[in-house]
């Protein structure tokens, strides 16, 4: 999961290696998170914090215990799966390898996501299963997609 977190303060740089190495909270310690600071303030800071677990509030935890607490904190993306320019309200379609890892996740399989956050695809070449191309029934003849205006208006008039 992917949030922008602005935080109270400047935080200082070992104070945010304390959020990247994980803290202790009070269910326990939390992994490694990914820290970046995307934009400085005269008085707030924006951090993009990458996390790989979930629990309740714990980025406004996480900020708190290094005493720098959260005022606004939007979640940017889950996966593969990021806002990038929509506002509230806007909406877009999935892409279909955004659908089909949610799709995996629904089903409960292990999801290996590639540096870059997107899902791992199979690799190619040998070794690797291939759709097979439909058997085609002897004497059938597939019928040939008209290219132009003229020869979509003869197909128009031609029984199929």
């Amino acid at each position: 999961k992917v949030y922008l977190a602005k935080v109270e303060g400047k935080p200082e740089n070992h104070r945010l290696d304390k959020l990247r190495r994980g803290v202790t909270l009070e269910d326990g310690p939390t992994l490694p998170a990914k820290v970046e600071v995307v934009r400085r303030g005269e008085q707030h800071d924006w951090l993009k914090i990458t996390l790989t677990e979930g629990r309740n509030r714990i980025v406004r935890r996480m900020c708190e215990r290094i005493h720098h607490p959260v005022i606004k904190l939007q979640r940017v993306g889950i996966g593969p799966l990021r806002l990038g320019d929509l506002h509230q309200g806007q909406w877009r379609k999935f892409t279909a390898d955004e659908i089909q890892f949610v799709r995996d996740l629904e089903a409960g399989r292990p999801i290996k996501l590639t540096p870059a956050g997107r899902p791992e695809r199979a690799p190619r070449g040998k070794g690797f299963a291939r759709a097979k191309p439909e058997p085609v029934q002897p004497g059938y003849k597939k019928r040939r997609r008209p290219s132009n205006a003229r020869e979509r208006s003869r197909a128009k008039g031609r029984k199929r």
